[in-house]
């Protein structure tokens, strides 16, 4: 059987061809929930999602990128190649913006949450923690 799936706000049509409905789940599950929950930035909010891929020393990165505050979600990938994920730890639900001469202590850029990350629908400035996350 053939499927189409269309993204919830119109940008993409994606057909999916598969014998059994389990295979259908197991074809289309990653893809929605990319499309799903990912198609807003983490730190902006917006909705100008592009997705970016980049070959460093004969490995691939997948990201996907907000075009209005430049901020990027990294992409985690299986060795074998057959499937990714979006690795959604930190503030802002794994979105990050580089910030260019922030160093480490091992004088390395970073990634941070930018300005501001949003946080349970409130703007926190970066550095700083929000109350709901004080233990006491």
């Amino acid at each position: 059987m053939i499927v189409r799936y269309k993204s919830p706000d119109d940008r993409m049509e994606i057909e999916v061809e598969c014998s059994s409905l389990k295979e259908l789940f197991v074809k289309l599950g990653p893809i929605q929930e990319l499309l799903l929950e990912h198609f807003r930035c983490g730190c902006c909010g917006k909705t100008n999602i592009r997705f970016s891929h980049r070959v460093w020393d004969e490995n691939d990165y997948f990201t996907l990128r907000c075009m209005d505050c430049t901020a990027e979600l990294k992409m985690g990938q299986r060795k074998d190649g057959f499937s990714m994920w979006p690795k959604t730890d930190g503030p802002g639900g794994g979105w990050s913006i580089y910030e260019r001469g922030a160093k480490s202590e091992s004088s390395q850029p970073q990634w941070g949450s930018g300005a501001a990350a949003t946080q349970q629908g409130s703007t926190v400035p970066a550095g700083d923690v929000a109350e709901s996350e004080i233990p006491f």
